[in-house]
């Protein structure tokens, strides 16, 4: 099983998906990077990304917590 959760825009070939995955009663959380080749053809997924256990999940929330923290300390962010 596969399911969507998000999806943004990295650019105008290229986007970042975050899904749920499941295999055996075992779930895991997708982050990777899908590339169409030309404008205008689907995008598929590429070797870059990573899936990680639903037990990370929190270790990778902290840590993209702490580069927001990082990023907003050093005036990186528009919303800074």
């Amino acid at each position: 099983m596969e399911e969507l959760i998000n999806s943004f825009e990295k650019n105008s070939l290229e986007e970042i998906r975050i899904s749920l995955l499941s295999h055996n009663s075992y779930y895991f959380i997708d982050l990777r990077l899908f590339s169409a080749p030309q404008r205008g053809e689907d995008k598929a997924p590429t070797s870059s990304g990573f899936t990680l256990p639903i037990a990370l999940f929190e270790e990778l929330k902290n840590a993209v917590l702490e580069a927001e923290g990082t990023l907003t300390a050093r005036e990186l962010l528009a919303h800074a």
